[in-house]
């Protein structure tokens, strides 16, 4: 299993790669016209807030599939919500979360997803109403499958499965890191290398710039979660940066935005010092002043949590 993400987050880069062309991972999703519509939406559907964290589109089948990635709790109540959304799954597309489908004709599948074994687990409670698919990345034939019993409504979508991956390094850099506690590290690292990049080709960053050279996906994520990685990225780059980094860069205000200018007259001091910083923010990860404002690795953890 791949240590520098969560499990989390390796799920959403996995489901991400099916729908790919990429020689590091099968195109089965792609195949059958999918594609990565909005990663980590919010809305509200009948009062009730819905957080998934992915849907796919493919407009060829009229199909829509939404997906949230579990390790290994499932809410009662998140369950209800889906259900309801399965019923009605007109709003995904009224609300712009899915394109190319009509609105009033299209099908939508919910699957729950994992990288462990659920067969044996009884709080799926025999509920054959959402698919559950299985990443497993840790056996030589590393492969992705249907949890028995627990199949897409789109019978031809099935036929997909297994999916054979036959790697236990599938990419990790579509979605390279969530706000997961278990993405700490390699948030701190993705940021910081941007910080360079963007110092080197364009002599300054603002926040949003770090986010968009980091986050290859970045115009796929819902508004929600990319406040949250605002609100961190914030504080990584004021808070813990300028203590070892305030010589080469300056805080100037530009457009009513707040942006980080080059002032050190040796971009290569500014890397060293910008890999002295990585190295020391991974020592002391334990006790990081971060450690306050980041979510757990699931809603193991935190039950009422939607994903």
């Amino acid at each position: 299993m791949i240590e520098a993400i969560s499990e989390h987050t390796l799920q959403i880069n996995a489901w991400i790669g099916l729908c790919q062309i990429d020689m590091r991972m099968p195109d089965a999703l792609r195949r059958r016209g999918y594609r990565i519509d909005i990663i980590d939406p919010d809305f509200v559907q009948d009062g009730e807030k819905v957080n998934p964290d992915l849907i796919l589109t493919s407009p060829n089948h009229h199909h829509v599939i939404v997906v949230e990635c579990k390790n290994w709790h499932i809410n009662g109540d998140q369950k209800e919500k889906y259900q309801t959304l399965k019923d009605s799954p007109r709003i995904l597309a009224t609300r712009g979360l899915v394109r190319g489908v009509d609105p009033d004709d299209f099908e939508m599948d919910m699957s729950y997803s994992t990288v462990h074994d659920w067969t044996d687990h009884d709080y799926l409670e025999n509920d054959e109403t959402f698919a559950v698919v299985q990443f497993d990345f840790d056996s030589p034939d590393s492969n992705v499958d249907l949890l028995s019993g627990y199949q897409f409504d789109f019978d031809s979508l099935n036929d997909e499965f297994p999916i054979i991956v036959g790697t236990d390094a599938i990419p990790t850099d579509y979605f390279p890191f969530d706000t997961q506690e278990g993405d700490k590290e390699q948030m701190i690292i993705s940021i910081f290398q941007s910080m360079v990049h963007l110092s080197l080709t364009e002599g300054g960053f603002s926040v949003e710039e770090l986010l968009q050279d980091a986050h290859p996906l970045w115009v796929d994520v819902g508004e929600e979660k990319k406040q949250e990685f605002r609100t961190r990225v914030e504080k990584i780059v004021d808070e813990h940066a300028q203590k070892g980094l305030n010589d080469h860069l300056e805080k100037v205000q530009s457009n009513k935005r707040a942006e980080w200018k080059v002032v050190s007259k040796s971009v290569q001091a500014l890397q060293r010092k910008a890999d002295e910083f990585i190295d020391a923010a991974k020592a002391r990860l334990e006790q990081s002043e971060l450690d306050d404002d980041w979510e757990q690795d699931e809603d193991d953890d935190n039950e009422s949590a939607d994903g």
